[in-house]
Protein backbone atom coordinates (compact mmCIF):
# COMPACT_ATOMS: atom_id res chain seq x y z
CA UNK A 1 0.00 0.00 0.00
CA UNK A 2 2.89 2.43 1.22
CA UNK A 3 4.65 1.88 -2.21
CA UNK A 4 1.67 2.16 -4.25
CA UNK A 5 1.11 5.67 -2.46
CA UNK A 6 4.61 6.70 -3.46
CA UNK A 7 4.23 5.59 -7.01
CA UNK A 8 1.25 7.90 -7.65
CA UNK A 9 2.93 10.86 -5.79
CA UNK A 10 5.65 10.37 -8.38
CA UNK A 11 3.04 10.29 -11.10
CA UNK A 12 3.84 13.83 -12.57
CA UNK A 13 0.84 14.02 -15.23
CA UNK A 14 -1.36 12.92 -11.82
CA UNK A 15 0.12 15.29 -10.05
CA UNK A 16 -0.32 18.47 -12.99
CA UNK A 17 -4.00 18.18 -12.56
CA UNK A 18 -5.61 21.22 -10.83
CA UNK A 19 -8.81 21.16 -9.03
CA UNK A 20 -8.58 18.16 -7.44
CA UNK A 21 -7.54 17.56 -3.89
CA UNK A 22 -6.04 14.29 -2.39
CA UNK A 23 -6.98 12.49 0.97
CA UNK A 24 -4.81 9.19 1.70
CA UNK A 25 -6.06 7.01 5.15
CA UNK A 26 -3.26 4.37 5.36
CA UNK A 27 -3.02 1.89 8.39
CA UNK A 28 0.24 0.58 9.46
CA UNK A 29 1.20 -2.53 10.81
CA UNK A 30 4.65 -2.13 12.41
CA UNK A 31 5.34 -5.59 11.64
CA UNK A 32 5.06 -5.78 7.77
CA UNK A 33 6.33 -2.24 7.02
CA UNK A 34 7.79 0.70 8.70
CA UNK A 35 9.66 2.79 6.34
CA UNK A 36 8.58 6.34 6.55
CA UNK A 37 5.89 7.57 3.54
CA UNK A 38 8.61 9.85 1.31
CA UNK A 39 8.02 12.88 1.14
CA UNK A 40 5.39 12.65 4.23
CA UNK A 41 4.96 15.04 7.05
CA UNK A 42 4.22 15.40 10.40
CA UNK A 43 1.14 17.15 11.65
CA UNK A 44 3.28 19.89 13.23
CA UNK A 45 4.43 20.71 9.43
CA UNK A 46 8.17 19.15 9.72
CA UNK A 47 9.84 15.96 8.23
CA UNK A 48 8.41 12.48 9.43
CA UNK A 49 11.64 10.77 10.25
CA UNK A 50 9.72 8.11 12.14
CA UNK A 51 6.53 5.88 10.78
CA UNK A 52 3.61 5.64 13.27
CA UNK A 53 1.26 2.28 13.60
CA UNK A 54 -2.16 2.33 13.15
CA UNK A 55 -4.42 4.86 10.93
CA UNK A 56 -2.97 8.11 9.86
CA UNK A 57 -4.59 10.53 7.59
CA UNK A 58 -2.95 12.45 4.73
CA UNK A 59 -3.46 15.61 2.61
CA UNK A 60 -1.27 16.16 -0.60
CA UNK A 61 -0.84 20.15 -1.60
CA UNK A 62 2.43 21.82 -2.81
CA UNK A 63 4.54 18.87 -2.94
CA UNK A 64 4.08 18.06 0.52
CA UNK A 65 2.05 15.11 1.67
CA UNK A 66 1.52 15.93 5.55
CA UNK A 67 -0.52 14.51 8.41
CA UNK A 68 -4.15 15.61 8.97
CA UNK A 69 -3.57 16.89 12.40
CA UNK A 70 -8.18 16.59 13.38
CA UNK A 71 -8.93 14.02 11.78
CA UNK A 72 -12.06 11.52 12.46
CA UNK A 73 -10.23 8.35 12.00
CA UNK A 74 -6.96 7.94 14.16
CA UNK A 75 -5.03 5.20 16.19
CA UNK A 76 -6.06 1.57 15.75
CA UNK A 77 -9.54 1.72 13.53
CA UNK A 78 -10.99 -1.18 11.58
CA UNK A 79 -9.98 -0.75 8.24
CA UNK A 80 -12.99 -3.40 6.76
CA UNK A 81 -15.86 -1.19 8.92
CA UNK A 82 -18.44 1.01 7.59
CA UNK A 83 -17.99 3.47 9.97
CA UNK A 84 -14.45 3.88 9.70
CA UNK A 85 -14.77 4.12 5.79
CA UNK A 86 -17.78 6.70 6.99
CA UNK A 87 -16.04 8.52 8.82
CA UNK A 88 -12.98 9.22 6.70
CA UNK A 89 -15.45 9.64 3.38
CA UNK A 90 -17.52 12.45 5.30
CA UNK A 91 -14.03 14.14 6.69
CA UNK A 92 -12.13 13.87 3.10
CA UNK A 93 -14.96 14.90 0.73
CA UNK A 94 -15.93 18.33 3.07
CA UNK A 95 -12.25 18.81 3.06
CA UNK A 96 -12.40 18.69 -0.27
CA UNK A 97 -15.34 21.00 -1.06
CA UNK A 98 -13.29 23.42 1.04
CA UNK A 99 -10.36 23.56 -1.19
CA UNK A 100 -12.68 23.51 -4.02
CA UNK A 101 -11.95 20.43 -5.74
CA UNK A 102 -13.85 19.28 -8.43
CA UNK A 103 -13.07 15.87 -8.99
CA UNK A 104 -12.91 13.05 -6.37
CA UNK A 105 -11.46 9.29 -6.80
CA UNK A 106 -11.63 6.92 -4.91
CA UNK A 107 -9.02 3.67 -4.48
CA UNK A 108 -9.40 1.42 -1.50
CA UNK A 109 -6.27 -0.69 -0.67
CA UNK A 110 -5.78 -3.59 2.27
CA UNK A 111 -3.11 -4.97 3.74
CA UNK A 112 -5.44 -7.80 4.71
CA UNK A 113 -3.65 -9.33 7.98
CA UNK A 114 -7.12 -8.17 9.75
Amino acid sequence: IVKDVEELLSNAAFLARSGYSLHILIDRHEDYYDAVLANSYDNSGGPRTTQNTGVVQYTYLDGRLTEVADAKVTGEANMDSRDTVYAFLTDALARCKTANADTYFLQVSGHGVG
